[in-house]
C-alpha cells in the first residue's frame, strides 16, 4: 500500500475580495457620481460603457473613495499599478432579465468589479469560469464568490466570467474597472 500521495498544483489563479470600509457612507456617494439612467440603456443592460471611452468623469473621484483599499491590495500583492488616468472605468445596472454574456478583458490588467447595489436574496455574483479546463474530465469549471454591496473584486482580466440574468425588478449596480499592471521594479 501507497503511504503518501502528495498533489501537486501544477495551476493556480488567483482571484480577491476586499470590503470596503465605511460602505453605509460611501455607497450614496458612488450612486451619485455614476448616474446610471434609461438613456445609458446598451443590449442587455444599462451601461455608460460607450459614452466615455472608458474614462468617466467620475473616475478619479470614485477611485479615492476605495483608495485605501487599493493600497493595502498593493501592499498585499506587491503588484505595481499604472496611473489612475491610465485605468478603464464603467459602471452597470441590471433589472429584470438583464445580463452580460461571457467575456474577459483582454490581457494585462488586473480587472475588478466593485459591487454597489446587491442583494444576495435576489441577485447572483459575477460568474468565473476557470480558463483550463479539468485536466481529466475535460469540464469547464466555474465559481461564484459569495459577495454583499461594498465587495470589491480583483482578478485576472483574461478570466472569463458573466453576470447571470437578474430575474428581478431591485437593481444590481456595479462599478467595473481595469487596472494596467505595471513591470516590477
Amino acid at each position: 500500500m501507497v503511504e503518501e500521495i502528495q498533489q501537486i498544483s501544477l495551476v493556480s489563479v488567483n482571484c480577491y475580495k476586499i470590503s470596503i470600509k465605511d460602505w453605509n457612507n460611501k455607497k450614496q456617494k458612488i450612486l451619485d457620481l455614476i448616474d446610471i439612467n434609461d438613456e445609458k440603456r446598451i443590449d442587455t443592460c444599462f451601461s455608460d460603457f460607450f459614452m466615455y471611452g472608458n474614462t468617466p468623469p467620475y473616475m478619479v473621484e470614485l477611485v479615492s473613495l476605495i483608495a485605501e483599499e487599493l493600497e493595502s491590495f498593493l501592499q498585499h500583492t506587491d503588484m505595481n499599478f499604472y496611473p489612475v488616468q491610465d485605468w478603464q472605468m464603467w459602471s452597470q445596472r441590471y433589472i429584470d432579465d438583464d445580463f452580460h454574456g461571457i467575456h474577459n478583458h483582454g490581457f494585462g490588467h488586473l480587472s475588478c468589479i466593485l459591487y454597489v447595489e446587491f442583494d444576495p436574496e435576489h441577485h447572483q455574483s459575477t460568474r468565473f469560469y476557470s480558463p483550463i479546463p479539468d485536466a481529466f474530465r475535460g469540464l469547464i469549471h466555474n465559481l461564484q464568490p459569495s459577495v454583499t454591496e461594498g465587495d470589491l473584486i480583483l482578478f485576472p482580466s483574461t478570466i472569463p466570467h458573466e453576470c447571470p440574468p437578474s430575474k428581478c425588478s431591485i437593481p444590481r449596480t456595479v462599478v467595473a474597472f481595469n487596472i494596467p499592471i505595471g513591470k516590477d521594479d
